[in-house]
């Protein structure tokens, strides 16, 4: 299988940093699709914009309330297999 085929299978996960922005998601997602990437805050480094950060993510601007929960909580519930 290609790369991005085990991706899109679900067997790759990927943080996005805040800083990485709505450019990154979108490429990402475009490729791959919106089921692997999890937003982190990166704490503590000094990217992270403590205690800001969590706010700032959602003014990516992203209108899919469905990718929005995937990216913020749905995605990384899956990679750590929590129960939904």
């Amino acid at each position: 299988m290609l790369p991005s085929e085990y991706a899109r299978a679900g067997h790759v996960y990927c943080g996005i940093e805040l800083y990485e922005g709505r450019e990154v998601h979108d490429c990402v997602d475009s490729v791959l699709g919106d089921g692997m990437l999890m937003y982190k805050s990166d704490f503590p480094h000094a990217q992270c914009r403590f205690p800001d950060s969590p706010g700032a993510a959602p003014a990516w601007g992203i209108e899919d309330d469905a990718k929005r929960v995937r990216l913020f909580s749905g995605n990384a519930a899956r990679f750590l297999r929590m129960a939904a």
